[in-house]
């Protein structure tokens, strides 16, 4: 049944979100060398900015380096990548670094396992000079042999805390993601300002077009997730099917260029559902009331054989088969 009221009560019943009883695949998109390692290796994961597994792809990196940086680099050596330890939330544990500075880190890891390291977003596309990451939120049901992934329309526009010229505070310049709460420094805004936002700057319709290429990153990221099933133990696999019916959500966060191409940046099996500040609680209590009233609706399709009508949601519905 819907619960009407209090926002908060969504809020908590989202707490089994956390089970850990989860589709085992979804231990993969938590791992950012993983995920690195499953998106690499594809052309049409374009949406994956350019990055080197260190220590273990050193060599591969210092190659990278000296064919695509140019003299006018080498002197003047910009803070251009981004250090990512394999698990963290929401920015913790990230560094901004020069290329020097990475190798440093990938000698400083050759006994603690390995990082990924990826190339900065160059040109980003800013509000009020300030770089921003959308975070997209993504619905899954797990059943059998199947997953059922559900693209919410509702998500937050996060802004940097500095503007994007702040050489001094880089961090806090580039990191959009931390936690904080809003009217603490951090600023949220939800996609329907976000979509004024855009198509005054360009034209109507440039955030349909940009949310079309979300939409496409988000299905090829699963499907190649359901491609690793049979790299998993059955015994694995079939415990979290006992779940099928709880919806699991996800936080696929991106950076947009000014080319309005959308690039991701990691993914959260555990995003913060919390409520941190007006927009953020709001749109927070919008997904989770729409996960469940997904699941219901599951439920209902499955005890009556009718067919769900996607009309009822905003959101993208995408059947994908474990082979």
């Amino acid at each position: 049944n819907q619960i009407k009221g209090n926002r908060e009560q969504y809020l908590q019943i989202a707490a089994i979100n956390q089970s850990p009883y989860d589709d085992v695949l979804m231990q993969v998109l938590d791992d950012k060398v993983l995920l690195h390692d499953l998106l690499s290796n594809h052309s049409k994961n374009d949406f994956w900015p350019i990055g080197f597994v260190l220590p273990r792809e050193k060599n591969a990196f210092k190659q990278h380096y000296s064919k695509c940086n140019n003299i006018n680099d080498r002197i003047n050596p910009e803070k251009k990548w981004i250090i990512k330890r394999p698990c963290g939330y929401g920015s913790h544990g990230n560094k901004i670094v020069s290329f020097s500075q990475a190798i440093k880190e990938a000698d400083l890891q050759s006994d603690q396992g390995n990082i990924l390291c990826q190339k900065l977003i160059q040109s980003p596309l800013c509000y009020e000079d300030k770089r921003f990451s959308i975070r997209v939120y993504v619905i899954c049901f797990s059943r059998e042999k199947e997953i059922s992934v559900y693209l919410c329309s509702s998500g937050l526009m996060k802004l940097a805390l500095s503007r994007d010229d702040d050489i001094k505070n880089q961090n806090d310049a580039y990191m959009t993601n931390s936690g904080r709460v809003e009217g603490d420094g951090a600023t949220q805004y939800d996609f329907i300002f976000m979509k004024k936002f855009i198509d005054e700057k360009y034209v109507d319709g440039s955030y349909d077009t940009m949310w079309d290429l979300v939409r496409e990153s988000v299905s090829h990221l699963m499907t190649d997730l359901c491609g690793l099933q049979s790299f998993f133990p059955e015994e694995l696999t079939s415990r979290s099917k006992l779940f099928g019916s709880v919806p699991k959500i996800l936080g696929f966060d991106y950076i947009i260029d000014q080319s309005l191409k959308p690039w991701l940046m990691e993914v959260n099996r555990f995003p913060g559902l919390e409520s941190r500040g007006g927009n953020d609680a709001r749109v927070k209590a919008e997904v989770v009331n729409l996960a469940w009233n997904i699941a219901s609706k599951r439920e209902f399709i499955d005890n009556s054989g009718s067919e769900l009508d996607d009309n009822n949601f905003e959101t993208l519905s995408i059947r994908l088969k474990h082979p």
